[in-house]
C-alpha cells in the first residue's frame, strides 16, 4: 500500500483508480471440485465433451455453464467474438450461474470447450466515442503542462527552504502521471520539513501560503483541507485542528473518491461525470489519473484478447481492455492487489472433437503411471543482450537444469534453425521457437505429451485443416497440453521456460496451476488447452522442489502434498 506521511501524499490522491483492494493466492492444490465448465449449446459437440469431461474427471454435478452463441454457417466453430457481446453473452451468465448456485467462493478454475470463441475481437468505438475520446486527449495535452510547471514550482520551493534538497526520480518505466506525483511528494516532504525548521513568524506564514495553494492546485481542495488538518502541518498552523476537525477532512477526502471511484466508466454519462467531480474536488494529478483511465477504456489498439484469458478476470469489475492486466497469480507478481479473485482458465478444444476427447483419455492414462520420454528444446543462440535473448536464454537455464538434477534425456538445438523434420523421437517435453505459423513437425510424440512454440499468432485458429500454425499442429500430432497466442503477444507474455517445465516436472502442480503460475499476463493473447488437472510427472517425479533454483523454490511457497 502507498505510505500515508508526508510523503506518497500525492501518489495516492492521484491513484484513485479501483486498484487498491485485497485479493488471496491459494496455494492448496487444485481440486474436481474447484472446477465449472463452460460450453455452448449452439455448437454440437460442446455439451458432450463437457459431460464426457466431468465423469472422467468426477467434476461434482451442476457443474456446466451453458452459454448461447451463435455459430457461423459450415463446420467449424466461430473463433472469434465480437468485443460488444463479450460482457452480455460470456461474462454476465457465468457469474449469474455461479452465484445462483453458490459458487462464486468455491471455484477457481473455468474450463472452456469447443464450441466457445478463442478469441474476443477489438473494441470499436462509435463516432460519439471517438469524438469523446480525442476531447480527453485533448484536454490531458493541455492538463500535463500546468501539472509539470506546478511540479516545478514545489521542487523550486523544496530547494529555497532546503538547499540540498535533490528532486526525486521514480523508475525508468513509471507512467508520467505516477513520476510527477513522486517528484511532488519528494518536494512536499522536503518543503514541510524546511517549514518546520523556521521561526515563527510572517516569512513562514507566507511560504505557507504558497505551498498550500501548491498542493491545493495538485491535489484539490479537500486535499488542501486534509493537508491542513494532517500532523505534518499541525506545527504550521495559526490554530491547529481538532481531532473531530481531522477526522471529518479525511472523512470528506475519502468520501470523494469513492464516488468518483464507483462512477462507471463503460458510458459516456459516467465517465463525464468522474471528469466534472475531479476537475472541481481533487486537482489535477487526479485528473491526470482519470483521464488516462478513459483513454484506456475509449483505446481501440490493442484492445483484442484470448477469451480465456479474459475470463480470468471475470470478478474484477471495471478495468482497462487496453493491452494487458498482470496477473495476480503470477509467482513472481509484483503490484498493487487485485480488486477481485482472479481465475485460473484452461481450454478443452481441439482441430477436431476426437483430438479433444484423447486429449482427456491420454492425460488420465499417463498420469497412473507417468509421461516417458526426452525433452526438446529448440534455442536459438542469442545471446542474453539481445532483444530476443532474454527469453532465449530460458531455454537454456531448462536444459541446464535437467541436465544437471534429472535423469531426462536432453536435446538442445542452440542454433537459429529450427529442428529439422521428424528428426527426434520418444519426445515428452518440447520448447522451441521460431517457426511463425508454419508448424513443422519436428518430433515424434510419446503419449501424454506437453509442448509449445513460441511464436506469434499460433492460435490464430484451431479449427480448419488448412490451419498451419503450431497449436493446431501440436495437437495433431499428439500433444495434449500446449499454449499459443491468438494475436500478436509480445514475446514477454509466453512463460518463462525455466519456470513452466520445471514447475511441471515436480509432478506437484496441476496443469492450470504451472500455467497460471507462470504467465504474467492476463487479459490477453495467451491461451493454455489442456486438462487443467493434468499432472503428468506425479507418479514419477523428474525434479524434486529442492532441485528448483531458488529464486524458483521461494516463489512457489509451500509444497503441495
Amino acid at each position: 500500500m502507498i505510505a500515508d506521511g508526508a510523503g506518497g501524499r500525492f501518489i495516492a490522491i492521484c491513484l484513485i483508480l479501483p486498484l487498491l483492494w485485497l485479493s488471496s493466492v491459494s496455494s492448496a492444490a487444485l481440486e474436481p471440485d474447484q472446477i465449472a465448465l463452460v460450453i455452448n449449446d449452439k455448437s454440437p459437440g460442446s455439451r458432450e465433451l463437457a459431460e464426457f469431461y466431468a465423469k472422467a474427471r468426477k467434476i461434482p454435478p451442476g457443474r456446466i455453464i451453458a452459454l448461447s452463441i451463435d455459430q457461423p454457417a459450415g463446420p467449424f466453430p466461430l473463433e472469434e467474438m465480437p468485443r460488444s457481446d463479450y460482457e452480455p453473452l460470456v461474462a454476465q451468465p457465468i457469474r449469474r450461474f455461479l452465484l445462483t448456485h453458490g459458487l462464486a467462493d468455491r471455484v477457481t478454475c473455468l474450463v472452456s470447450f469447443w464450441g466457445l470463441p478463442l478469441r474476443v475481437g477489438p473494441r470499436i468505438n462509435s463516432d460519439a466515442e471517438n469524438d469523446e475520446l480525442a476531447a480527453i486527449d485533448n484536454e490531458r495535452m493541455s492538463l500535463v503542462p500546468r501539472v509539470e510547471r506546478a511540479v516545478d514550482s514545489l521542487e523550486a520551493l523544496a530547494r529555497q527552504l532546503q538547499p540540498r534538497f535533490t528532486p526525486t526520480t521514480g523508475p525508468v518505466r513509471a507512467s508520467e502521471l505516477v513520476s510527477l506525483a513522486r517528484r511532488a511528494d519528494g518536494a512536499l516532504a522536503a518543503a514541510l520539513t524546511g517549514l518546520r525548521a523556521m521561526p515563527n513568524d510572517a516569512r513562514r506564514a507566507e511560504l505557507v501560503q504558497r505551498l498550500l495553494d501548491l498542493v491545493t492546485q495538485l491535489g484539490g481542495t479537500l486535499a488542501r483541507s486534509e493537508r491542513l488538518a494532517s500532523p505534518d502541518f499541525a506545527p504550521l498552523a495559526t490554530q491547529p485542528a481538532t481531532p473531530d476537525q481531522v477526522a471529518e477532512a479525511r472523512q470528506r477526502l475519502a468520501d470523494m473518491r469513492n464516488r468518483v471511484m464507483q462512477m462507471s466508466v463503460q458510458t459516456p454519462v459516467g465517465r463525464a461525470g468522474q471528469r466534472d467531480l475531479t476537475r472541481s474536488n481533487l486537482g489535477m494529478l487526479s485528473m491526470l489519473g482519470i483521464l488516462d483511465v478513459q483513454h484506456s477504456e475509449l483505446q481501440t489498439a490493442e484492445t483484442q484478447a484470448a477469451l480465456d484469458s479474459e475470463l480470468a478476470l471475470l470478478w474484477w469489475g471495471q478495468y482497462s481492455k487496453f493491452r494487458w492486466q498482470r496477473n495476480p497469480l503470477y509467482l513472481h507478481y509484483v503490484g498493487p492487489p487485485a480488486p477481485g479473485l482472479t481465475l485460473m482458465v484452461m481450454r478443452l478444444d481441439g482441430p477436431t472433437i476426437p483430438i479433444v476427447r484423447s486429449i482427456i483419455t491420454t492425460s488420465i492414462d499417463v498420469e497412473k503411471t507417468g509421461l516417458q520420454g526426452q525433452v526438446a528444446i529448440d534455442a536459438r543462440g542469442k545471446l542474453p543482450s539481445d532483444g530476443y535473448g532474454i527469453y532465449d536464454q530460458t531455454l537454456r537455464n531448462l536444459a541446464g537444469l535437467l541436465r544437471a538434477h534429472s535423469k531426462l534425456k536432453v536435446t538442445l538445438d542452440d542454433k537459429e534453425a529450427i529442428f529439422p523434420g521428424h528428426s527426434l523421437d520418444h519426445v515428452a517435453i518440447y520448447c522451441g521457437w521460431y517457426s511463425l505459423r508454419h508448424y513443422v513437425p519436428e518430433c515424434q510424440f510419446n503419449p501424454g505429451a506437453v509442448g509449445f512454440h513460441i511464436a506469434s499468432f499460433e492460435l490464430v485458429g484451431l479449427h480448419s485443416p488448412d490451419e498451419t500454425g503450431w497449436v493446431h499442429g501440436l495437437l495433431s500430432d499428439g500433444v495434449v497440453a500446449t499454449l499459443g497466442p491468438v494475436a500478436e503477444p509480445y514475446v514477454e507474455s509466453f512463460p518463462k521456460a525455466d519456470e513452466f517445465y520445471p514447475l511441471l516436472l515436480t509432478g506437484k502442480f496441476s496443469l492450470a496451476e504451472v500455467y497460471w503460475k507462470t504467465t504474467p499476463m492476463a487479459s490477453w493473447m495467451q491461451d493454455c488447452i489442456g486438462d487443467p488437472l493434468y499432472r503428468p510427472y506425479a507418479a514419477n517425479p523428474a525434479l524434486a522442489l529442492v532441485d528448483l533454483p531458488l529464486g524458483l523454490r521461494q516463489a512457489v511457497g509451500p509444497a503441495h502434498p
